[in-house]
């Protein structure tokens, strides 16, 4: 039954191509081009991976056609309705196609946001390098979507598509080609080191990355020898398995968990990394709202209090910590020293939280706050917390 929808789906849309050849295609018909191509496969998510791109789903003629109605109305509302029927039914031979409209988009993000629709349908290596290009367009609301396809692309699609990604199998866990992993890691990388960009796009770019490292589909330098404890310079790579994905209900960004978004809402994980020794274990920063009248500096995550000390709402994962490590003391740091909770010490066990202030220098805290970075000393032994930094290695 399903298989004969596809079919009767699939020549409608034939079909409604033929009959607008001649002359300027309607809109009414695109639009259905769209919504055939939707129902033809009974789901919203993408066809392709970041691995391969899906291929053509009607003939080269009718994929032609398509393409030259792109190139006559590449920026008018018509434009808009043939990117999205390409991103149902169009395979590789459209990416020559939407490079040109890229270029020739310049700052009109609203075709720029179509394209990248297309690209996230289609997917393959040469989706994800435009959708690199993307990246590096200076339009936050680009590069957040740019980021966001990629994702899509490689785990199967986002949690917020009306149809179940659960049964969707993931991209195979293997390193990207070797142009697309070196342009995407750097420019990642870029982006979430940028002190010029906001926090909600750098902390996008920033777990984006993580994931991709995790899963295998980028792979980071060796981790370095954890310095000594008097040295808290940030670690430069991240360790497989210690960084989990988490996106900040506060910054109004859904979590890409299977299922919906988590019951814990989390702004940021940061991995603890201990000397010479595996460690699950992840800080996570909690949303905290500043009560009324006080000065925030990050809404949602970070404020001052009266006595003007840094308030943050800091939590240990339940994660197991090594063997003979009980606990973490977290404090703040800064530069080559660190800043310990006031009063008592901030020491957490796995699954505790708690809202603790810290006496940053004034000077000092805006910029801590563009890069926040955490010191742990697990209890008895020590470690050190990267926060926001990691280093992609050159593709070989």
């Amino acid at each position: 039954m399903e298989l004969n929808r596809e079919k009767e789906y699939t020549q409608e849309a034939a079909d409604l191509i033929r009959s607008q050849r001649e002359g300027t295609p309607e809109l009414e018909v695109l639009e259905r081009l769209f919504r055939l191509g939707v129902w033809s496969r009974g789901s919203t998510l993408p066809r392709g991976t970041l691995f391969v791109s899906a291929a053509a789903r009607l003939s080269e003629d009718l994929i032609a056609t398509l393409l030259q109605w792109l190139a006559k109305h590449p920026a008018d509302a018509a434009g808009h309705k043939v990117l999205l029927a390409i991103g149902q039914w169009a395979g590789p031979n459209c990416f020559d196609a939407l490079q040109s409209v890229i270029r020739k988009a310049g700052k009109d993000t609203e075709t720029l946001y179509y394209c990248i629709s297309a690209l996230r349908f289609i997917g393959g290596p040469r989706a994800g390098d435009l959708l690199v290009d993307l990246m590096k367009i200076p339009d936050e609301r680009v590069q957040k979507e740019a980021i966001s396809s990629v994702m899509d692309l490689a785990t199967g699609g986002s949690v917020s598509d009306t149809d179940s990604a659960a049964s969707v199998p993931l991209s195979p866990p293997q390193p990207l080609e070797e142009l697309l992993h070196l342009r995407l890691g750097q420019t990642l990388d870029r982006l979430r080191q940028s002190s010029s960009l906001s926090l909600a796009l750098r902390l996008r770019a920033e777990e984006a990355m993580a994931w991709l490292v995790r899963n295998g589909f980028l792979i980071p330098v060796d981790a370095p020898a954890t310095a000594a404890a008097s040295n808290f310079e940030a670690i430069r790579a991240y360790l497989p398995d210690v960084f989990s994905w988490a996106w900040s209900s506060v910054l109004n960004v859904v979590s890409p968990f299977r299922g919906g978004p988590e019951e814990d809402k989390t702004v940021s994980y940061m991995p603890v990394s201990l000397k010479g020794r595996e460690s699950r274990a992840v800080l996570a920063i909690h949303p905290l709202p500043a009560p009324e009248g006080a000065d925030v500096l990050v809404p949602g995550i970070f404020y001052l209090s009266v006595n003007k000390r840094l308030v943050a709402n800091i939590g240990l994962r339940e994660d197991p910590l090594p063997e003979k490590v009980t606990a973490l003391r977290v404090s703040v740091a800064l530069g080559e020293s660190e800043v310990d909770a006031h009063g008592e010490p901030l020491i957490l066990k796995p699954g505790e939280q708690s809202v603790a202030e810290f006496a940053i220098p004034e000077d000092s805290l805006r910029a801590w706050c563009n890069q926040p970075t955490f010191v742990a000393t697990p209890v008895p032994t020590e470690a050190t917390i990267g926060g926001f930094s990691a280093e992609l290695a050159a593709a070989a």
